[in-house]
C-alpha cells in the first residue's frame, strides 16, 4: 500500500514539524492530499473520506523537542480499510521511532559521556545481547578477559564457555 491520502494539521508550523511531515511523505506510504488550518476541516477531510489518514501537530512539538521534552504527535487512521489502516499505522509507528532513534543520537553525540560506546568510540547500546540455540552455549568462544590475563601470564587464549 502506497500514497495513502493524507490531511495535516500543523498547528507549530516551524521548520521541525515541517521535517516530520516531510519525513511521512518520503516513507511513500502518505501522500499529503490537503493541509489545513482548523480542527472542523481536519475533521471534515477524514470524516468525508477524502483522507485515510490524518495527521495533527500540536503548537508545542518544535519547542519541547528544543528542550529535551518528548512531544506527542496524533495520527489519525481510518479503519475502514483494515490494509491500509494496518499500513498507515505500522509506517507511523516505524517512523516515529526513527525520528526519536535519530533525534537521541544526534544528542548524545554532542556530549562527552555516553551511556556505552563502541571500541572506535561510536555510539553503542548499552546491552547486546547474543542470542542462539541453547545447545550451541558450550561451543561459543569467548576470549579472556583483561582481568583474567592479568592473573595469568598465559596470553589472550580463546576459551570454551558453559
Amino acid at each position: 500500500v502506497e500514497h495513502v491520502p493524507m490531511v495535516v494539521f500543523d498547528l507549530a508550523g516551524r521548520h521541525d514539524s515541517r521535517e516530520l511531515v516531510d519525513a511521512f511523505v518520503n516513507t511513500r506510504t502518505f501522500t499529503v492530499l490537503e493541509r489545513v488550518y482548523d480542527e472542523d476541516s481536519f475533521l471534515r477531510a477524514l470524516s468525508s473520506g477524502r483522507s485515510k489518514v490524518g495527521l495533527r501537530i500540536p503548537p508545542d512539538y518544535s519547542q519541547k523537542l528544543l528542550n529535551g521534552q518528548q512531544s506527542q504527535v496524533q495520527v489519525l487512521i481510518d479503519g475502514s480499510d483494515s490494509q491500509i489502516a494496518s499500513t498507515a499505522q505500522n509506517a507511523a509507528s516505524l517512523l516515529g521511532l526513527n525520528r526519536s532513534i535519530n533525534i537521541a543520537r544526534g544528542k548524545a553525540e554532542g556530549i562527552r559521556f555516553a551511556p556505552a560506546r563502541t571500541e572506535n568510540g561510536g555510539l553503542a547500546m548499552p546491552i547486546e545481547i547474543e542470542a542462539m540455540p541453547a545447545d550451541c552455549h558450550r561451543f561459543r568462544v569467548w576470549p579472556k578477559s583483561s582481568q583474567d590475563e592479568s592473573a595469568t601470564s598465559g596470553g589472550a587464549e580463546p576459551r570454551a564457555v558453559g
